[in-house]
């Protein structure tokens, strides 16, 4: 993760100012990445929001379900890697190791989920 070594970006920012500051943007390309409604007008593909003179349509509704249903898969994922300690409480190490250590993380709960016993 090239572009970890730049996070966590510095003071109390929107995850729409982070992303492209962090160069999680640049790593991740030209695939796209999916975001939630606030991240709107960036490059991330977003759900619909409703228009203000009419419900969404079908197929809008849709594409928010499909969304949804691709997102919650990752949110799980992040929620498993919370519940690791050195991640859920502050870290005290030196912030230029950090993206070493959620590297290490990301690897164990890999290695955790996908071994047989």
């Amino acid at each position: 993760m090239p572009w970890a070594d730049r996070c966590p970006v510095p003071g109390a920012r929107h995850g729409s100012y982070a992303y492209p500051a962090s160069g999680a943007k640049s790593a991740v390309g030209r695939r796209p990445g999916l975001g939630d409604k606030g991240y709107q007008g960036s490059s991330l593909l977003t759900p619909y929001k409703k228009p203000l003179h009419r419900p969404l349509t079908e197929v809008e509704k849709d594409c928010n379900r499909t969304h949804s249903s691709i997102r919650s898969a990752v949110e799980r994922c992040i929620g498993h890697l919370e519940h690791w300690k050195i991640l859920s409480e502050d870290y005290r190490g030196p912030l230029a190791r950090f993206p070493e250590v959620l590297e290490t993380v990301v690897r164990l709960e890999l290695l955790r989920t996908w071994t047989t016993p």
